[in-house]
């Protein structure tokens, strides 16, 4: 059997976005869980995630101090046989795959989903597959939001991303 999971970053509500698009929420909705990323912003803007699934979160370097007291800097999950870390990133986007894998580099896991850079990415550096869902806000100019599916069969790990 299958695990969906919804992969979010950079939402920035109130900051850059007014609130999460609806449609966003309703298909967010459906997967078996969500992963988001960092920079939610607002409480209320991890609140609202939290009514349309089970949330595991960590926060980033936009999130105010509400959020960055309650949810870690990063997380460890064990998906079907995949072990998977979740983490937000910092720094310049030039080198911040790198960065974000010392984060877990005692960890032995399979996939790092990250954020920070707004940028979309899935590549496989030294075995482990890095994916980072782009920014919800879409705030790169020329780039619309996004955000993506994962999907863990087993040991088995497929990602699509859904521009918004």
């Amino acid at each position: 059997m299958s695990v969906n999971i919804s992969v979010l970053s950079d939402s920035h509500v109130g900051q850059r976005i007014p609130a999460y698009p609806l449609d966003l929420l309703r298909e967010v909705g459906r997967q078996d869980f969500i992963l988001h990323a960092g920079d939610h912003a607002s409480s209320e803007s991890v609140d609202v995630l939290k009514n349309y699934g089970d949330l595991r979160a960590v926060h980033g370097n936009m999130d105010e101090i509400a959020i960055s007291d309650v949810l870690p800097s990063r997380l460890v999950l064990d998906v079907e046989d995949v072990r998977i870390g979740l983490t937000h990133g910092w720094g310049p986007p030039v080198g911040i795959e790198r960065r974000v894998m010392d984060v877990f580099v005692d960890e032995k896991v399979d996939v790092i989903v990250f954020g920070h850079s707004h940028c979309p990415c899935d590549r496989v550096i030294d075995g482990i597959r890095m994916i980072n869902p782009g920014a919800v806000s879409g705030n790169i100019p020329g780039k619309n939001g996004s955000w993506g599916i994962l999907t863990v069969e087993g040991n088995r790990v497929e990602w699509r991303l859904i521009e918004i």
